[in-house]
This record gives C-alpha cells, sequence and structure tokens, in this order.
C-alpha cells in the first residue's frame, strides 16, 4: 500500500528551500537534498526520499511557498530541472502539462515510451512510463516477440486517453504507432478500446 503524503505541516517543520535557486534542506541538517532521476529518454526531474516515499523535488518546494500539495505542476520553461519557484506553476490556475504541446524531447518510439538496454548495448525492454496527477505510471514490456513494441505503444496511448490528455499531447507517440510495422498485421488482435482509440483519434 502505498503511503500517504506527509502532512504540511510536518513538511515545513522538516524542511526548507531556497525559492529563487530551486534547492531543498533539511532543516536539521542544513544539507541540501535530492537526486536527479530519469524518468524517460533524456528526461530528468530532481526527486527525494521522505519517510519512505518518492517525492517530486519542485511538488515538494511548490507545497513549502503555498502551503498545500498541487495536483499538477507545469515547468513554466519547460526545463524540468529548474525548480526555482518563479518557474514553477499549478496546473490549476494556469495551462499545464496536459494542455502543452509536444514536449521538448521525445523518444523516437512516441511519447512515453522508451526502451531499456543491459551493459552492452543489447535491448532488454520497452518501458511506458507517463505522469498522471503526480504520480509516475510504469509498465515495461520484455522483448521476447516482435510486437512488443507495438504492445507498449498501445498501452501507454490507452493511458494518456483514459487520464484525459488532449490528443496533441500525445501525437508523436500516434505517429510512431502508424509507423510501426507491426500495427497494421496486429490491427485485427486489438482489444476493442484500443482499436477504437486508434480508430477515432488516429485517423
Amino acid at each position: 500500500m502505498k503511503k500517504e503524503l506527509i502532512s504540511i505541516a510536518d513538511l515545513q517543520a522538516r524542511y526548507h528551500a531556497d525559492f529563487e535557486t530551486g534547492q531543498l534542506f533539511n532543516s536539521a541538517t542544513g544539507r541540501e537534498i535530492g537526486y536527479k532521476d530519469e524518468v524517460g529518454e533524456d528526461t530528468f526531474y530532481k526527486r527525494v526520499n521522505i519517510d519512505g516515499r518518492g517525492y517530486y523535488v519542485h511538488r515538494v518546494i511548490f507545497a513549502l511557498a503555498y502551503g498545500a500539495w498541487p495536483d499538477i505542476i507545469d515547468h513554466i520553461d519547460g526545463n524540468s530541472l529548474n525548480n526555482k519557484l518563479t518557474n514553477l506553476r499549478s496546473g490549476s490556475t494556469s495551462t499545464n502539462m496536459r494542455n502543452r504541446g509536444r514536449a521538448r524531447t521525445e523518444s523516437k518510439l512516441g511519447r512515453g515510451v522508451t526502451i531499456n538496454r543491459d551493459k552492452n548495448g543489447t535491448p532488454r525492454y520497452y518501458r511506458s512510463q507517463i505522469m498522471i496527477n503526480g504520480e509516475t505510471c510504469q509498465k515495461d514490456f520484455k522483448i521476447d516477440d516482435e510486437a512488443a513494441l507495438l504492445h507498449c505503444q498501445l498501452y501507454t496511448i490507452n493511458k494518456y486517453h483514459k487520464a484525459g490528455f488532449p490528443n496533441r499531447h500525445f501525437e508523436s507517440l500516434k505517429s510512431a504507432i502508424l509507423e510501426n510495422p507491426q500495427y497494421q498485421t496486429f490491427c485485427d488482435k486489438l482489444a476493442s478500446d484500443e482499436y477504437q482509440i486508434l480508430n477515432g483519434d488516429l485517423n
């Protein structure tokens, strides 16, 4: 079971931030905390572990500043490592991530889809990874058949669709699916909801 969010009062008692630089500190030790985490191909965020639960540093900084946990946070300049308070805005009061166009850097496999390789560079699995309401949704697809990429892409586009993201948010993913040679081959085998999404949103 996922642990509950730390209370704002406890958060403010134990941590503080430099809102001008976007740094987060442990108030007891005075040391900066947080580490760089890759959440997609060439996409990084700073994370921190608090009481056994992971948090994105930009969300913690926003909560410290405004006294409430935000639903969605947008990095205004598109730099996900720039956590200065002036670069953060809540999706509840401004154009948020769901209403933005294509990400500056997207995988050629489609938005939300990456490939994992071992130390020798051999592909291991495709990964579907998207963020919904501040939580990372992730699933891996082992490369054990020629349709693994297509299955991963279809799973990802379903997650985007069901979460209410606008079509333009995942245009690169739709294009990647249509360009996948396995798409036509396996089209008649798709689950009905996947087929409807593709035919309704891609065509």
